[in-house]
């Protein structure tokens, strides 16, 4: 039977490594490396997507091979906007964030504030 972490892709993947100098990327350089890739997958998806609004104003029937070409592009950018929205949540969820903390008038609430 297959153990649950086998199909975890974290555990499974090598941590991203820079090709320039080989060495295991950081996470500023792993954002940057994302919103790169980004551009580039934009650059590439809109001027698809103004060809098939172009065929679909002129009443064309639309090509198969651009449709599934679109949907590829697509789910490259949309699993890079995840990941560079997981690159930038906060990794440990901090009380004061999240409001895990109370302000009293006792000593016992007062958490230093002048």
């Amino acid at each position: 039977m297959a153990k649950p972490s086998e199909f975890d892709e974290h555990d499974n993947q090598s941590p991203p490594v820079n090709p320039e100098t080989g060495a295991p990327m950081t996470p500023r350089e792993r954002r940057t490396a994302v919103v790169k890739a980004l551009g580039a997958v934009g650059r590439t998806l809109f001027p698809l997507r103004e060809e098939l609004d172009r065929i679909l104003a002129s009443g064309e029937e639309v090509d198969e091979t651009l449709q599934d070409e679109i949907a590829n592009v697509q789910a490259q950018y949309r699993r890079l906007e995840d990941e560079l929205r997981g690159l930038m949540r906060p990794r440990v969820k901090d009380e004061w964030l999240y409001g895990g903390h109370r302000h009293g008038a006792d000593d016992a609430h007062d958490h230093g504030h002048a």
